[in-house]
């Protein structure tokens, strides 16, 4: 059996900690023996969905000067002996350096801008330092091109998606979709539009939120539903314009995938994204879409043409032709569930088989 790592910056509730979770799941452990390195914080759903469930360890090397964790991580390896290192965080990349011998699979999956606003000149010369690149976006991949790593070395890999059975049946997500819209008090006639994300400026809600009360005067039902931590934020702005009716605030859920069938439209704020997870769950949720044109969202939408792209992703930030888009969407039934089913295609290459067979062919060089 082959040891490896997979090391990752910190284990919390995100994306790249629901992608890693997901591979590890489909590993086969009856040729590999992974263990999970933590350079930074641990503690979320993921951290122990890792130890309990799938009863795989974890090292943290946080809470250290990056001398110390540099010595930890060495000695680790020492004793593990992995055959691969795949790592999951462009943060953590650094570690590449103290990797002597062994196969390390670098990773960006986030936009290079964030990162150049975080870390220090010196950890983002380190951060390019592997050898070869996992993306999971064509957008990564350019960005890694433009730091003059060369294209051979970049490999892009689809995220990992497990599709839901029950949302494939029209019949059964139509019957999900009453449920849950009598389960937070929404009309079945009312037009909704979703918006989920954890508490963080790139998100952007402001920018849902100017276009959502630009369309409310265009679309007669609309209805928004704005779930995850972050949408705690907008209550006293919503209450202090009066505007309650027109929004369910759920605040935090377990996840979110299984609520989005409630949902028409699924509208992607985003300033900045590397793949993102829920614009994929709420295709496979039955939605509609309407995004910002950011990190992998054309990668997730390639299945349609130009003129299509042009009616559900946004060139710009200007609120007003935004709000025109999502008028369109809610106003033409037939046209966002035409687009969303053709979008649909995508998801196939997101199996969690192909995936994983790719992954295995770099984890064997």
């Amino acid at each position: 059996m082959k040891n490896i790592v997979c090391l990752i910056g910190q284990l919390g509730n995100g994306g790249s900690e629901r992608q890693l979770s997901l591979f590890l799941k489909y590993l086969d452990r009856t040729k590999y023996n992974p263990a999970v390195v933590v350079t930074g914080r641990s503690g979320g759903r993921w951290e122990s969905y890792i130890r309990e469930e799938l009863s795989l360890p974890i090292i943290e090397l946080g809470g250290s000067s990056r001398i110390t964790k540099a010595l930890k991580y060495i000695f680790f390896l020492m004793r593990f002996r992995p055959v691969s290192i795949v790592c999951w965080s462009f943060f953590a990349n650094p570690l590449y350096k103290f990797s002597w011998g062994t196969n390390f699979i670098g990773a960006l999956r986030n936009g290079l801008p964030a990162a150049r606003e975080e870390l220090s000149p010196l950890h983002l010369k380190m951060a390019f330092s592997p050898k070869v690149f996992v993306v999971n976006s064509s957008l990564l991949k350019s960005q890694l091109v433009g730091e003059g790593i060369s294209e051979d070395n970049i490999h892009l890999i689809w995220n990992i998606f497990e599709r839901t059975p029950d949302f494939a049946d029209p019949a059964k997500r139509e019957a999900i979709k009453r449920e849950l819209r009598r389960k937070y008090n929404i009309p079945d006639d009312a037009v909704v539009v979703a918006w989920a994300a954890r508490e963080n400026p790139v998100k952007d809600l402001p920018f849902f939120m100017k276009v959502f009360e630009k369309t409310i005067g265009k679309v007669s039902g609309i209805h928004a539903f704005l779930g995850g931590s972050g949408s705690l934020a907008v209550k006293d702005e919503i209450k202090k314009k009066g505007i309650e009716k027109y929004f369910t605030i759920a605040g935090d859920i377990r996840d979110i995938r299984f609520t989005l069938p409630l949902a028409d439209i699924f509208f992607l704020s985003s300033i900045s994204e590397g793949m993102p997870n829920i614009l994929i769950e709420a295709i496979d949720a039955g939605c509609g879409i309407l995004s910002t044109d950011v990190g992998g969202v054309r990668n997730i939408l390639e299945a349609l043409d130009e003129e299509e792209l042009s009616k559900v992703v946004l060139s710009d930030r200007d609120a007003e032709k935004a709000s025109e888009r999502l008028a369109a969407l809610c106003l033409d039934k037939g046209m966002r569930e035409g687009l969303r089913e053709k979008a649909s295609r995508t998801l196939e290459l997101m199996e969690p088989h192909k995936v994983m067979s790719v992954f295995m062919k770099l984890i064997e060089k």
